[in-house]
């Protein structure tokens, strides 16, 4: 069969284009099984309607986070069921994975993915390719005769190492890796944060590839391309320590890396290591100067931890983003202030606001419902248009108002900046400028065509 997967558009000014690995994985199994795989990133293509056109896709694969993104899915799949009636759509990813019945209640959606979809997109391929029947495919949700059928969900991948090295050749890897290397190593996360998708989505289930698998991954990618920079966007890299330590001990110390950490990992044996790299950069998610906040939110972490894991930083001058939370229920001024003097006193590189985002399955946005303060979160466009991570103007879940959260989340961002400049980063200053004018330039033509 001819499969489409599709990338909606997902652009966002704080970084640049990142390779559709999940969709690319699906891809890669879905070629080891006989299909021809074509993939449509919206991000970058300005003819979606002439590539769908032309390709004549007989089963279409959409990824989904929450966002506006989910708009620009549903308007390529609605095109493809108005242009290809008998093209079978299926969606998957976090969004489509935590909400199966909202997603299909939507009318050009078939499918839906629950979980990690490799084993079960392949298999739900034959089932339609061959006409079997869908109710034994573990880790599907769909239709029939008007009734919404959520099938048992398929086991988690225990053995990483066992799946296939990344499929580059599904994408023209000089589009997106001209100046960073994406790899994800791990899936899942063991703790219980209040506001993340993971209690939901992995259950608290982490799962990593060994060193030698990951060293075998870089390999192959550098036969596609030069890596100029790795990028491990694994929701949790660190969880292991002796793999942790294994994975930087074949990674390159003249080449530049970026990983994410929870702060109470850091210890000396992490920072010597780390320290040892040209140019390594690590994300921290500190949410929080106050304790009572933090006990809230579920970190299961203090603020004398963060404070002892900046002064091992400082000590060390490791590169990091300090990245905080604002906006969140039941946090209070007061509590706000405390973080963002605890900012002030620790000095991350890059000071990083967020806006606090119920994100469907998180255990604020269930205790939210509970509340009957999301009760208009019904369809998929009021999960779309509700929230923005960029800028606060719906719900009010804390003492903060919308003016408030905005003008702090302002001022960040322009510490933010102001950041890249001090630290002389003016290179990459250049790339996200570049990058937001030409995103705006493919609008612009998405526009004068009249594409999706």
């Amino acid at each position: 069969m001819r499969i489409l997967l599709v990338q909606p558009y997902t652009f966002t000014i704080r970084g640049l284009p990142q390779a559709p690995l999940a969709l690319m994985y699906l891809g890669g199994y879905a070629e080891q099984r006989g299909h021809t795989v074509k993939l449509l990133d919206h991000n970058f293509e300005t003819d979606a309607r002439g590539v769908i056109d032309e390709f004549k896709p007989d089963a279409v694969g959409v990824t989904s986070l929450t966002g506006r993104m989910l708009l620009d899915g549903l308007a390529i799949s609605s095109y493809i069921k108005r242009s290809f009636p008998n093209a079978k759509i299926i969606w998957g990813g976090v969004h489509a994975s935590v909400l199966p019945e909202n997603t299909l209640e939507e009318d050009p959606i078939d499918f839906v993915v629950i979980g990690e979809g490799e084993e079960t997109f392949v298999e739900l391929l034959d089932a339609i390719e061959h006409g079997k029947d869908y109710a034994t495919i573990k880790g599907i949700g769909f239709k029939r005769d008007e009734k919404t059928i959520i099938n048992e969900r398929r086991p988690m991948i225990k053995d990483l190492d066992a799946t296939p090295l990344i499929p580059w050749r599904l994408i023209n890897t000089k589009r997106y890796l001209r100046h960073e290397t994406l790899l994800i190593t791990s899936r899942g996360c063991p703790h219980r944060c209040a506001f993340c998708y993971n209690e939901q989505f992995n259950f608290r289930t982490w799962r990593g590839m060994s060193p030698e698998r990951v060293k075998r991954e870089i390999d192959h990618a550098l036969s596609f391309h030069p890596i100029r920079r790795f990028r491990f966007d694994d929701d949790n890299f660190c969880v292991n320590k002796k793999r942790f330590h294994g994975i930087l001990d074949v990674l390159p110390l003249d080449v530049p890396l970026y990983f994410e950490s929870r702060v109470e990992y850091l210890d000396e044996e992490f920072c010597r290591h780390v320290a040892q790299f040209k140019d390594a950069f690590v994300f921290l998610g500190l949410e929080s100067g106050d304790d009572d906040d933090l006990k809230r939110m579920q970190k299961d972490l203090t603020v004398e931890k963060i404070r002892h894991g900046y002064d091992l930083i400082n000590k060390y001058k490791i590169k990091t983003s300090g990245s905080f939370v604002i906006g969140a229920p039941g946090q209070t001024r007061k509590q706000v202030e405390k973080t963002l003097a605890m900012i002030d006193e620790i000095k991350p590189t890059r000071p990083s606001c967020c806006i606090f985002v119920p994100l469907p399955g998180s255990i604020f946005t269930q205790q939210l419902m509970r509340e009957g303060k999301l009760e208009d979160m019904k369809t998929m466009a009021d999960w779309a248009t509700f929230t923005n991570p960029e800028y606060s103007s719906a719900h009010q879940y804390g003492e903060l108002t919308h003016k408030e959260i905005n003008a702090i989340y302002s001022r960040y961002w322009w510490k933010f900046v102001w950041a890249f400049a001090r630290n002389g980063r003016f290179g990459w200053m250049y790339l996200g400028f570049q990058n937001v004018i030409i995103n705006y330039g493919r609008l612009l033509i998405k526009r004068l065509r009249k594409d999706l």
